[in-house]
C-alpha cells in the first residue's frame, strides 16, 4: 500500500477512540470464563470415559486372571 492510498485509514484513524478503563480487564474476565468452563465440560465428558476404561481393564484382568490360575492348577 502506498502513502497515497492512505486516504480510507486516515479517516478510520481520526474515529477512534480511546479504550475505556476497565475494558481490556473484562475482555481477559471473559476469556478466562469461557476457558474455565470449557475445560469443565470437557472434564465433564472425558472423567466418565476415563472411569469406564478403568472398570472395563480390572473386569478384563480378573477374568484373564482366574483363567491362568486354573491353567497353571492343570
Amino acid at each position: 500500500m502506498t502513502p497515497q492510498d492512505d486516504g480510507p485509514l486516515r479517516e478510520l484513524r481520526e474515529l477512534a477512540e480511546p479504550v475505556r478503563p476497565g475494558f481490556l480487564e473484562r475482555v481477559r474476565r471473559r476469556i478466562h470464563r469461557r476457558t474455565l468452563m470449557a475445560q469443565t465440560v470437557h472434564l465433564a465428558w472425558l472423567a466418565p470415559a476415563v472411569v469406564l476404561l478403568e472398570y472395563l481393564e480390572l473386569a478384563l484382568r480378573v477374568i484373564s486372571g482366574s483363567t491362568q490360575k486354573d491353567e497353571r492348577k492343570e
